[in-house]
């Protein structure tokens, strides 16, 4: 039976690599062959092993190296990342209460705020949005989001508080996830600029712990309709502008459904000693939509970038595997010089970068 068994597994290599050289034949300049992962996992972790060891790389899984990072010297507690239309980047700094603002190449370029409640000073910014003529920060402990100029000249403040994501279609309409308290309120609130708000989008019903088990990261593609990715579930749904739902995504990927199954089983053992109610595994950390189809971000126990078709099918998998454990809080994509990049906002104390990844080109050496 054993020896059935390896020859199945090895007629199944064979296959793998005869597809990784078709893929090749198209794409010469990727490199997709012969990818191997050495995440080591603990007893604690088993959920990401099976009989023949650490769970496998799809076949249509692409590897990513690192191009370079910004050094975490300014960093201490960043938060979220964004970039404007000329590829600036801003990450907000929750504990030196301040955004830094990077070039596309991680070039230091400007501190924007200080720490205080003047206008024009943050107290604790988290989620960052770059438009078109301006930057919208929010700030949590003022409960409130903070509209700056570029070179960080205060604008305006608009008072909205208790949520987990916002995205913004660029026209003065806000898109916020709030936080969700019981089965009766909603996934999303739209914020019109004349102040008119729609409210749309039924969360995931559970017997505890609704506002941790419904938190959700957002993303608006070009045609205006909005996704909404579940942390805790490999779980997204798509809706129209005016809030009808269009569709929902169960994300078909090994080590999501692993993480999955983790959290369902601390949710059941929740129902009934309280010190069970924490502890789950990011499943999703954040979505994206680029190009017209969506990215979801995982990063443990391997970063993988999951693109999205607009049907929900997986099309490709980006992966970069780790020795160390590997964390994240945020991250965006940039297509510069026709290549396609992902800056991923690292959150693994004491270091605390943003890497910059693409995809590993054919004869690539790991340093």
């Amino acid at each position: 039976m054993k020896s059935q068994t390896g020859k199945c597994l090895n007629q199944r290599k064979i296959i793998s690599i005869l597809i990784c050289f078709a893929f090749l034949a198209v794409n010469p300049n990727i490199f997709y062959a012969f990818q191997e992962v050495t995440t080591k996992v603990t007893v604690y972790n088993d959920i990401f092993l099976t009989e023949s060891g650490f769970l496998p790389l799809p076949d249509n899984a692409i590897e990513l190296e690192n191009v370079f990072s910004f050094l975490s010297n300014r960093f201490k507690v960043p938060k979220k990342i964004s970039h404007d239309s000329m590829g600036n980047i801003y990450v907000t700094d929750k504990y030196k209460s301040t955004v830094f603002k990077f070039n596309a190449a991680g070039e230091f370029l400007l501190q924007i705020g200080k720490k205080g409640k003047r206008k024009g000073s943050f107290l604790a910014p988290h989620n960052i949005l770059a438009e078109k003529n301006y930057l919208i920060i929010q700030d949590e402990e003022k409960e409130s989001l903070e509209y700056m100029d570029f070179q960080g000249n205060y604008l305006k403040r608009l008072k909205i508080s208790d949520f987990t994501d916002i995205v913004s279609d660029g026209d003065g309409r806000l898109y916020v996830a709030p936080h969700v308290i019981n089965k009766e309120f909603p996934l999303v609130k739209v914020y019109f600029p004349g102040g008119k708000i729609l409210a749309f989008g039924k969360p995931l019903s559970f017997h505890h712990s609704m506002q941790t088990l419904n938190s959700r990261t957002l993303a608006l593609n070009e045609k205006g309709e909005l996704f909404v990715a579940f942390t805790y579930f490999p779980l997204v749904r798509k809706y129209s502008a005016k809030g009808k739902l269009l569709a929902e995504f169960r994300i078909e990927n090994l080590i999501l459904e692993a993480k999955e199954k983790y959290n369902l089983k601390r949710i059941g053992e929740g129902i009934t000693n309280m010190t069970r109610r924490v502890g789950y595994m990011d499943v999703i950390v954040d979505i994206e939509s680029f190009d017209n189809k969506i990215y979801l971000l995982s990063h443990y126990p391997r970063l993988e970038i999951l693109e999205i078709e607009e049907d929900g099918k997986i099309a490709f998998i980006y992966w970069k595997d780790f020795q160390e454990i590997y964390k994240t809080n945020d991250f965006l994509i940039q297509e510069i010089d026709g290549e396609k990049k992902f800056y991923i906002l690292k959150h693994s104390p004491p270091k605390y970068d943003v890497d910059v990844f693409r995809v590993k080109k054919k004869g690539t050496n790991e340093k």
